[in-house]
């Protein structure tokens, strides 16, 4: 699987080791020299799903795994370290793989994701995911997770429950233990994650623990025993931790609770991590000593960011490191080793953001990833006994990084007089002035834009257009008071913002007056209608992806989900009827071009609604065209749905503010 790379080397000393100056702008050589422009640059290439991800490496450090595409869809990559003896472990009929993990040195776990109706429970098609087992030479398949019996069957009956809906929740990888795992499971349907030690070789298992109501978490601690328990009841945390006498106390009625949020154990049985708001205003990090209930010291902050979470060790035991997102996604190892490692491969490796995603310190073996605004990713090997760094491979091999664009960060003022952070692209080779633009909104929207490669708004920027990905208030990432200001803000400050900073690029000269665009998936495409609706004369037309585009609806249908409840309160427009904010109930107030695209097996937000608002618009005459995409799901996850997005949108704006 190796490649060809053209690679610089350079001897450099660093804490007192050689080590290799790799030169990453050779990872796609092949690729670069195929297209003179960026405009060359088939679709197909943005739209394909990485070649190789997520790569990782068996304990042993003699095998590797990884994601790559088959027919569009996500595979796993099993081989040897030369690409020898490589087996392929596909999707199962519709159901698609989410994640994977080497259980032992021959055996891999593989979680899969379907869209299922459960009538007994509810009405509409909702995600589940499945568990398996199977060795890496594709031999002795197994689905893993074995239905709970009934308790008050009669004895002899071997009636069971259905299978439990979540499967993929593992919570120690018990390392001296390979044939087994301990996994969270609602095998009664009550709400009450048991606790299984689960063979996976053949699902059976031993329940360990019966659960508390409302715990869907586990976490042990560094030794292996079952510590920490969270989740929520009727949208109110409830979280359980045992102490050193084995006794489980409730931790969600202490004083410090109501302060605190909190990540997990650090590995000792007395300690949380816990987040705790700074002098700056953003979420940082300390160590909370669970029985006096006290901080008894600050961890790790950002002036300007929050922590976004925790890097746990490979068995799930042990908080290693912590993750945060400036103008891209950045790590702070607390482990010594990984925190020198990151140091020394950064001056090795210059000009790009390094993760540490797999490492065998007995072998003295890491693998890196290298990435940056305009590469996706490089795979890279840190051999520390030979003291060398080579690649690996490209995650998009087919992709001619020379040619993508460039992606800074800005930061723009908003009428008000505060200002909001946003990232702004500008095609490959031009002038960032007058420039035909897409404000492209994420979703969420308590969420969050950064730098990092973007299939979406490279493919835009390679057609010409210049991109804004704005992190209006309500995005998360930059403190609690910033996000908590987009609260009962749909239509409001949040569109407000999104509106303020189109502005700011036009009063510049960087975008053209007469051709903005507006777009967005989820979150971003009800942004995007309700900027066709407030702001008609800013924006020549609008794109929906997957949007959420009747509020009434999305409420009611948000109803039934666990824990939803704290999330439905916050939907809509303080002081406003929520129809008054509502996309579908204001169609007659759309006077620009629109274009609706909607996943056939969203699960998130229901086609339906897409075609109906569709249909609601066509029935008031208005420019409007519609596009039923046949699957990929809410996020579009499969090449085919990405495309279809992608070559729909360039005819669409090519029509309508043409490059």
């Amino acid at each position: 699987m190796k490649q060809q790379f053209a690679v610089r080397l350079l001897a450099v000393a660093l804490i007192n080791v050689s080590y290799l100056m790799v030169g990453v702008t050779g990872s796609a050589a092949q690729a670069q020299s195929q297209y003179a422009k960026p405009g060359d640059i088939p679709a197909e290439v943005f739209a394909a799903l990485p070649e190789v991800d997520q790569l990782s490496q068996s304990p042993d450090g003699k095998k590797i795994a990884y994601f790559s595409s088959v027919r569009g869809r996500r595979a796993i990559f099993i081989e040897n370290l030369d690409g020898s003896d490589r087996y392929i472990q596909p999707p199962v009929q519709e159901a698609d793989i989410a994640d994977f993990r080497w259980a032992n040195n021959n055996r891999l776990l593989v979680m899969y994701e379907m869209a299922v109706t459960r009538s007994e429970f509810v009405s509409f098609r909702n995600t589940e995911s499945r568990l398996a087992a199977v060795n890496a030479d594709g031999s002795e398949f197994e689905w893993i997770v074995r239905p709970s019996k009934l308790k008050n069957s009669a004895r002899g009956n071997s009636q069971t429950h259905p299978n439990p809906m979540w499967q993929s929740d593992i919570i120690d990888m018990l390392p001296n233990d390979p044939d087994h795992i301990l996994l969270s499971v609602d095998g009664d349907f009550n709400n009450r994650f048991e606790v299984r030690k689960v063979d996976i070789r053949n699902g059976r298992f031993i329940q360990i623990h019966d659960g508390f109501r409302g715990v869907q978490n586990w976490q042990t601690d560094s030794g292996g025993a079952l510590r920490f328990g969270y989740g929520k009841s009727k949208d109110k945390w409830v979280i359980y931790w045992k102490n050193q006498k084995d006794e489980w106390k409730r931790l969600d009625n202490a004083d410090w609770f109501e302060k605190y949020g909190f990540y997990g154990l650090d590995g000792s049985p007395d300690h949380l991590l816990v987040a705790t708001v700074t002098a700056n205003g953003t979420w940082g990090v300390a160590r909370l000593y669970i029985p006096a209930g006290q901080v008894v010291d600050q961890v790790f902050a950002q002036e300007k960011v929050d922590i976004d979470g925790p890097i746990r060790d490979r068995n799930g035991r042990k908080i290693v490191g912590l993750r945060y997102t400036t103008d891209i996604p950045k790590f702070h190892y607390l482990d010594r080793k990984r925190a020198g490692l990151e140091r020394a491969m950064k001056k090795a490796v210059p000009g790009y953001n390094l993760e540490i995603v797999d490492f065998d310190h007995a072998a003295g073996r890491y693998l890196l990833l290298a990435y940056s605004d305009r590469e996706p990713g490089l795979y890279l090997q840190y051999d520390r006994i030979a003291k060398k760094i080579e690649p690996v491979s490209p995650v998009r091999p087919n992709l001619p990084t020379d040619l993508m664009a460039e992606t800074t960060e800005q930061s723009i003022p908003m009428s008000d007089g505060t200002s909001i952070p946003a990232f702004l692209t500008i095609p490959h080779g031009a002038t960032a002035k007058n420039l035909p633009a897409i404000i492209l909104v994420h979703g969420g929207p308590y969420a969050r834009d950064d730098a990092r490669w973007d299939y979406w708004a490279q493919f835009l920027a390679s057609r010409g257009y210049a991109v804004l990905k704005p992190n209006f208030r309500g995005s998360e990432g930059y403190g609690p008071k910033f996000e908590r200001a987009g609260y009962n803000q749909w239509g409001g400050l949040m569109q407000q913002d999104v509106t303020d900073a189109t502005r700011h690029m036009i009063d510049q000269g960087i975008f053209d007056a007469e051709r903005v665009c507006i777009a967005g998936a989820s979150y971003g495409g009800y942004a995007a209608m309700m900027g066709l609706i407030q702001a008609p004369n800013l924006y020549q037309c609008g794109v929906s992806v997957n949007g959420a585009v009747n509020l009434p609806r999305l409420k009611t249908a948000d109803a039934g989900l666990l824990g939803t409840k704290t999330w439905r309160s916050r939907i809509g427009l303080s002081g406003a009827d929520i129809e008054n904010v509502s996309p579908y109930h204001l169609a007659d107030q759309i006077n620009r071009p629109a274009l609706i695209m909607a996943s056939k097996d969203d699960t998130r937000l229901r086609i339906v609604d897409s075609e109906n608002f569709y249909g609601r618009l066509k029935s008031k005459g208005k420019d409007s065209q519609f596009i039923k995409i046949e699957d990929g799901g809410h996020s579009m996850d499969t090449a085919a749905s990405r495309l279809t997005k992608l070559k729909a949108m360039e005819e669409f704006l090519a029509k309508h503010i043409g490059n």
